[in-house]
């Protein structure tokens, strides 16, 4: 939206393809289409595209609702980069109409509203970014998508059409065969409430092969029960929901996020899951997610495999795909960053390898304990995080979390006063400040007292 959001010239180099090169670049030709209503961020985004990508000609621009379908309908682009906010509305409203979409989708929002990548999700998008993004974050979600589109088309599998998330479920589609479902959920009630609704709505097209409560059992499941969906909570014994997902670089299941936790829409994205639902689910939520997982199931019973799969296989054997792959790697802890700050939140994980997302007015202090750190909150009992305390102030806005002391940082929002060398906070604690600090600190947080 306004204001640019990416740190690049608007001027535009040219470019030459080495000799040496020219009949790979000839072989893999991308077009894309950027939907943007911002002029200055449009031309940031082609400048890079320029540059870093030979293969890729961008065959239109958009602006508005209208020329989304106009546009991609014409042109067939193979990617969209996305932006969510346009003249007339929400870009997804366009994306809707258009038929035939076979194309990947990386999505551009200046919002981190859990909602946004909720519909991401369920439009197919391959991406989400979130503005301000760098260059590097662009470059590295093309290359993947790039990577993943190019070991689709060596085997002759293209992308799925792409389904709305408006439209309704369908009792007119063919019944489809029977698929095998996994719960993950560390509380027993909540596994049975869903396996209840699943029951309820889907009867004998479904079958429940097996439920676990934590990051052991849920491997051991998935492992032993051959699921076709997983349902997957975030927060588990033993650990997390991505966990479990790490141990599954190259599954053949199809995951379904259910958590009382919206915050983590972006990490999910990484994990390419199909659906993020919020407690309490909804119905018609949950039977649009698993429709989706049914249309995901006949597209590779048509394509007689696991598409994911057999593009993770390829991209195993091409050195530029693994570095592309490693590329985006290197970039996620960034965006995952750029989506916190938006949100104004801070996600972790405690030693006790639990996850926990404190929004940053709840965080009191942190105090350093050897090489971890205890996070005093004002949700309950302080937290022990295994980094050290400048690793935790990273992912912190500088400009709220002050640090009096090598040992102690103080959220501002939680001072009270200043004396003999010590900062008194809204919980009654007294933290050290630093001696050589101290006059600049009685400057900053005491004003009138100077």
């Amino acid at each position: 939206m306004t204001g640019n959001t990416m740190n690049s010239s608007a001027h535009e180099e040219p470019h030459t393809i080495p000799d040496d090169a020219f009949e790979q670049y000839h072989l893999e030709q991308y077009r894309l289409v950027i939907v943007e209503d911002d002029f200055m961020i449009y031309k940031s985004l082609k400048y890079v595209i320029n540059k870093h990508f030979p293969m890729i000609h961008i065959v239109g621009h958009c602006e508005s609702v209208e020329e989304v379908i106009t546009i991609i309908s014409a042109e067939k682009p193979d990617i969209v980069l996305l932006d969510i906010q346009l003249r007339g509305g929400l870009s997804f409203k366009g994306l809707a109409e258009v038929q035939g979409r076979n194309f990947d989708c990386i999505v551009m929002s200046a919002q981190a509203r859990f909602h946004y990548a909720q519909e991401a999700m369920r439009y197919g998008a391959s991406e989400y970014l979130v503005k301000p993004f760098l260059p590097e974050d662009i470059i590295a979600a093309l290359q993947t998508v790039m990577a993943k589109r190019k070991a689709r088309l060596s085997q002759a599998i293209l992308p799925p059409e792409i389904p709305s998330a408006a439209a309704p479920v369908s009792e007119e589609k063919p019944k489809p065969a029977s698929l095998r479902v996994i719960i993950v959920d560390d509380e027993k009630a909540q596994r049975f409430a869903l396996s209840q609704k699943i029951t309820d709505i889907f009867h004998d097209r479904i079958s429940i092969v097996a439920e676990a409560f934590s990051v052991d059992s849920a491997i051991t499941a998935i492992q032993q029960g051959a699921p076709d969906i997983v349902f997957l909570d975030i927060d588990l014994i033993g650990g997390t929901g991505f966990d479990v997902l790490d141990v599954f670089p190259h599954r053949t299941f199809e995951v379904i996020i259910v958590s009382s936790h919206p915050h983590f829409a972006q990490q999910a994205f990484q994990y390419e899951t199909l659906d993020y639902l919020v407690k309490p689910v909804e119905p018609e939520h949950l039977a649009r997610a698993v429709e989706r997982a049914f249309a995901a199931h006949r597209i590779k019973a048509e394509n007689g495999g696991d598409a994911a799969t057999t593009a993770d296989t390829e991209a195993g054997t091409d050195d530029s795909i693994n570095k592309s792959s490693k590329d985006y790697s290197a970039q996620a802890p960034t965006l995952a960053k750029n989506l916190a700050a938006q949100a104004g939140y801070w996600t972790f994980k405690a030693s006790d390898k639990t996850l926990h997302s404190l929004a940053w007015e709840q965080i009191i202090r942190l105090e350093a304990d050897g090489r971890n750190t205890i996070i005093y909150h004002t949700k309950g009992e302080p937290l022990t995080v295994s980094r050290s305390l400048q690793k935790c102030l990273a992912d912190l806005p500088s400009s709220l979390f002050y640090l009096t002391h090598r040992s102690h940082a103080i959220n501002r929002k939680h001072f009270v006063s200043a004396r003999d060398y010590f900062a008194t906070l809204s919980n009654g604690d007294r933290v050290d400040v630093s001696t050589r600090l101290w006059a600049k600190f009685v400057a900053e947080m005491l004003p009138k007292e100077r």
